[in-house]
């Protein structure tokens, strides 16, 4: 199918700004990911059973009560759409325009940013509870504030230092310049910033010792469930 109109989330590249959206989208309560798409645009909402382990029984049942509409389906019953344009009037009736723009103004308010790790840090890993990077004696992060208004964001982390006793990291930039010291491996990091539009270039360095291991790679500390979180007048977002 070729289509000049048509949109589809799906797929966005791993790491970029579309895929962090989506994780970020797809973590809410089942209500509120359906209201948050639908401020983005979408008109449809599109399910795979194969995904799931109960075939999808379970969502497809939350889903036709939210949405108080009978979904259609393949003839092999495996992909289920939902027509959104029903529940989208009945959103929009129940906010007056003001409020309705707003919400959709605080939606894309965290597309203005993005976080890229480059040089000198590993790729991101996870388990059920924690996300991470493993790092080189230095590495850089950059981080781009697309809108055209400075902004007051906190930058929070966990700072751990696996090859070495104690946690020494030096934070060097045009918009963050620290150095975090501890007795122990680790630390829990969050300092308030103002963040001029445009990318900056954040440099992380430490005295630490290379952890000895196995793996290949060079780390000297890794930065567990790192976070920007963009201060509003409405708070955290």
């Amino acid at each position: 199918m070729h289509s000049t109109q048509l949109r589809w989330s799906y797929g966005a590249p791993k790491g970029r700004d579309g895929d962090r959206w989506q994780q970020q989208v797809t973590s809410q309560p089942l209500d509120e990911f359906v209201k948050t798409i639908i401020h983005a645009g979408f008109g449809g909402l599109w399910l795979d059973r194969f995904g799931y382990a109960d075939n999808g029984v379970a969502l497809v049942t939350q889903l036709n009560t939210i949405l108080e509409t009978t979904p259609l389906e393949s003839q092999d019953q495996r992909y289920v759409f939902w027509d959104l344009a029903k529940y989208t009037l009945k959103l929009k009736n129940s906010l007056s325009k003001e409020e309705w723009q707003q919400q959709s103004a605080n939606l894309w308010l965290p597309m203005q940013w993005s976080m890229d790790w480059d040089e000198g840090f590993h790729g991101e890993e996870r388990n059920a509870t924690d996300y991470w990077r493993w790092c080189d004696s230095e590495g850089y992060l950059y981080l781009h504030n697309r809108s055209s208004q400075p902004a007051t964001v906190i930058f929070s982390a966990q700072f751990v230092t696996p090859g070495d006793t104690t946690t020494a990291i030096k934070i060097d930039s045009d918009i963050l310049n620290d150095t975090v010291t501890s007795q122990t491996n680790q630390y829990a990091y969050q300092k308030q910033l103002v963040v001029p539009p445009g990318r900056h270039k954040i440099k992380f360095s430490t005295t630490a010792k290379q952890l000895v291991t196995a793996d290949p790679r060079r780390i000297f500390f890794g930065v567990y469930n790192y976070r920007l979180g963009i201060v509003t007048g409405e708070g955290n977002k």
